[in-house]
């Protein structure tokens, strides 16, 4: 047969930070992680872990083990798979506390070709909703992480005899932008033409979508050709994920017979098979689907091998594109060429894991991480256990983020200008872009590069030359990175806020704020000082009171109620409201603040009057996505060592605050 399948799996756990602690900057940051003890079932074994990312990362092993089976089996690599830079730094840090070498395995399976090297942007935003900037600094970001290994197995040597780098991009939620896309392409022209090793290579850049993105072609049969974006400067290959065969292999909902019969009866082409023209069908997961259930891994080997036992060829994209490209296989008249038949129209804003009762017209949008339909800009709801929450919640947590967002980067951009030699606003973005060889340093000396080029002197000393005060200028760096860090799209991803999810990101962004305090007390702007943290307060501290400052009292619901003063109130409210009363962004801007800035936090006024120690908890409800999961406490999402024990060595009396009484 023509046919052939591409699999790809989406590799991604956002973290359990519940705070950052105060090291020095010049280094990796370290973290304190949630005690929330959680065990899975993976085939046979049981895996235990501290948390949901601790016990994922520990299982991931068992998906490497599976692709390196089929591949083994069938001499050729099957799938290709994304892990984010972050979660990879994440494998390294539980390789060293567990004694295991899951980063080493997987580092091992991509350059080896066991499985095939996609890239994914590091700390999962949603990128059409960031400034350009911090679009093209993550790309740039991104390109730099993966580079090591692009070149330990990426180039390849074609049938033609062309050396070829075939990269794929998947971006965070597959949500998609023509300007987010010329952004990546453009830092990826950037990353090639700054390299003498990709001198004489030919390069190919390619996006794995979702073909509920595409507007054109629309036919079916169209998706499974060698289609392109027309980016102006630029003309990647697009894929497009089928939606319907993906998530009934993820979810389990179809058995291994039923999913071959929907590929083999009404996946194929006709036309292209009586001409030998090799077309493939793309299927999309998680990473974390693989190990969701115990029997998962057996099913994904069954379903490859059955497929290859029929003659359908399971194929990454990259072997697709290159065996199109160097003639090794047949092509439709125009298909490599880039002939307007083969141009895809992507809908601005769509993504790959919508709301299925949310589609117009069959395609996507992003209205799960807005809260608010583009089409008709109505705020919506969904169902949480037995309730219904309006998600106007996600409009104040956009604009909090927003807020926090665009300070910070202001704030950076204008120390750094004040601090470096050589300070155009290129060389400060260089300066930012080499920071990552700090915040990713044990990838990169794992990936062998030397010593002397993770220093903040060398990093320095390429981009701006000099710093005045090189602490100031690492703190700097460093706050904007919590600020990126706090972006990730999983905080909006879920029905309710109170999420574990949700909370690091406040974490993130809270520690983002207070590192610009600090950077503005210590060099004596007292005037940015307060402002910083009068922005602290407004928009985390009371976030509450977003519903009257951003006017959503005039936006319209898609019932109607979603946009009522009680629905906000509703849907902001505690879901753990036996560990605390505060929402979710207050509790989680106070867990820091009363790490970092304990003096200040007497100062905060409240809408109830005094703040209460009882309230300020790192508890969460549990997202009801990861209730297959073996918790220990199955109430709640738990951090069995409180804030209330201990706040940087202060008495709590001394504080000025509430302490609840020991019985």
């Amino acid at each position: 047969m023509s046919q052939r399948v591409s699999f790809h799996f989406h590799g991604y756990q956002p973290g359990d930070v519940i705070y950052r602690k105060n090291t020095d900057p010049f280094e990796p940051m370290e973290y304190v992680e949630r005690n929330s003890p959680v065990e899975l079932k993976v085939g046979e074994e049981i895996v235990k872990g501290n948390n949901w990312t601790d016990v994922n990362l520990r299982a991931y092993v068992h998906a490497v083990n599976v692709f390196r089976e089929v591949a083994d089996f069938l001499g050729t690599p099957v799938a290709s798979v994304d892990i984010e830079p972050y979660t990879i730094t994440l494998l390294i840090e539980k390789d060293k506390k567990y004694g295991t070498k899951r980063y080493e395995s997987i580092m091992e399976a991509y350059e080896k070709g066991i499985i095939d090297l996609v890239v994914t942007i590091p700390f999962h935003p949603i990128m059409p909703h960031l400034d350009a900037n911090e679009q093209m600094l993550l790309s740039r970001i991104m390109f730099e992480f993966y580079k090591p290994i692009i070149k330990k197995g990426k180039i390849k040597i074609g049938k033609d005899g062309k050396k070829r780098l075939i990269l794929g991009v998947w971006l965070p939620e597959g949500v998609f932008t023509y300007e987010t896309g010329r952004i990546v392409s453009s830092a990826f022209e950037k990353f090639i033409s700054s390299d003498e090793e990709f001198k004489d290579v030919e390069t190919h850049l390619y996006f794995l979508l979702d073909s509920r993105q595409f507007l054109s072609p629309w036919m079916p049969q169209a998706f499974w050709s060698l289609n392109y974006l027309d980016l102006g400067t630029s003309k990647p290959f697009v894929f497009g994920r089928d939606a319907y065969i993906s998530d009934a292999f993820s979810f389990g909902t179809a058995g291994i017979g039923s999913v071959l019969e929907n590929i083999v009866r009404f996946r194929t082409d006709l036309a292209k098979e009586e001409k030998g023209v090799t077309y493939t069908l793309t299927l999309i997961s998680d990473l974390e689907s693989l190990i969701a259930s115990p029997v998962q891994t057996k099913r994904f080997n069954s379903l490859v091998r059955a497929l290859a036992f029929i003659g359908v060829k399971p194929s990454t994209h990259s072997n697709f594109i290159a065996n199109k490209l160097s003639g090794l296989e047949r092509s439709w008249e125009g298909e490599v060429e880039g002939a307007e038949a083969f141009k895809a129209v992507v809908k601005e804003y769509s993504s790959w894991s919508e709301y299925s009762d949310m589609l117009i017209g069959g395609k996507t949008s992003d209205t799960r991480w807005t809260g608010m339909r583009r089409a008709d800009a109505k705020v919506i709801s969904r169902h949480y256990n037995k309730l219904r929450i309006s998600q106007i919640w996600k409009l104040g947590f956009n604009e909090a983020t927003y807020k926090v967002n665009t300070y910070v980067r202001r704030g950076v951009l204008e120390i750094l200008k004040k601090e470096a030699k050589n300070n155009s606003e290129d060389k400060l973005y260089d300066f930012l872009v080499e920071y990552s060889k700090i915040i990713f340093k044990e990838h990169f000396r794992k990936q062998g590069i030397k010593n002397e080029e993770l220093e903040f002197k060398t990093i320095v000393e390429k981009t701006v030359g000099q710093f005045r005060e090189w602490g100031v200028a690492a703190r700097a760096a460093r706050a904007y990175y919590m600020m990126l860090m706090g972006n990730r799209s999983c905080a909006r991803f879920w029905e309710i806020l109170d999420t574990r999810v949700a909370f690091q990101n406040i974490v993130f962004l809270t520690h983002a704020l207070l590192d610009l305090l600090k950077i503005y007390q210590y060099t004596g702007q007292i005037q940015k000082a307060e402002r910083t943290f009068k922005l602290y307060k407004e928009e985390l501290i009371n976030f509450h009171n977003a519903y009257e400052k951003y006017h959503f009292d005039e936006l319209f619901g898609y019932v109607g109620w979603e946009t009522s003063y009680d629905a906000w109130i509703a849907s902001i409210q505690s879901r753990v409201p036996q560990r605390t009363t505060y929402n979710l962004v207050r509790r989680a801007a106070l867990y820091v603040g009363m790490n970092d800035i304990p003096e200040l936090i007497p100062t905060i006024d409240i809408i109830e009057g005094k703040i209460l120690l009882k309230n300020i908890t790192a508890d969460t409800a549990h997202i009801l996505g990861e209730m297959h999961g073996n918790w220990e406490n199955k109430d709640f999402c738990e951090h069995r060592d409180t804030i209330r024990d201990k706040i940087n060595g202060y008495d709590k009396k001394d504080l000025g605050l509430e302490v609840e009484s020991k019985k």
